[in-house]
């Protein structure tokens, strides 16, 4: 599939024009994982290479440890999806696991070139950085509205 357009379908990069997006593909790299695979690990310091990733095909499991062998399942992502934005975000290790379900396809940007690209691109920029907000802002909004459900006390029946 054609980078541009995975990209114009993904959330954090739909607002781009052509151009922007054009710009975006040039620092973008595929990556292949097979089924099983680890894309990232929890806990994982940010290295030179880390990355924001797209699924272009496949399926990836975002997982959270919980000791003893045990793990939340706190998401599955298909196309057009993505991950890595956080640590892009706030340059702290990563906080979830990430896990190919089936063979995947993924677009990965490190976030060293996108920084570079977005300091010399104001525009794209605000688009970007507004475009993750909306979208962390989102996941926060179904986490707390998860945590709520779970603390809300159900009605007995008689």
């Amino acid at each position: 599939m054609d980078p541009k357009q995975v990209l114009k379908k993904s959330s954090i990069f739909s607002e781009l024009t052509p151009f922007e997006l054009l710009k975006v593909t040039e620092i973008c790299r595929r990556r292949f994982v097979s089924k099983g695979g680890v894309v990232i690990s929890e806990g994982d310091d940010l290295l030179p290479n880390s990355a924001l990733y797209i699924v272009v095909t496949g399926l990836v499991k975002v997982t959270a440890p919980l000791g003893g062998g045990k793990e939340l399942v706190l998401s599955f992502l298909s196309p057009h999806d993505h991950f890595g934005e956080m640590s892009m975000l706030d340059h702290r290790p990563r906080s979830a696991n990430v896990v190919a379900m089936e063979d995947t396809e993924l677009l990965m940007m490190s976030h060293d070139a996108i920084e570079n690209l977005l300091a010399d691109e104001k525009d794209m920029s605000l688009k970007f950085y507004r475009a993750t907000a909306k979208v962390l802002a989102q996941k926060l909004r179904t986490a707390n509205d998860k945590i709520v459900e779970r603390h809300t006390p159900r009605p007995q029946e008689d």
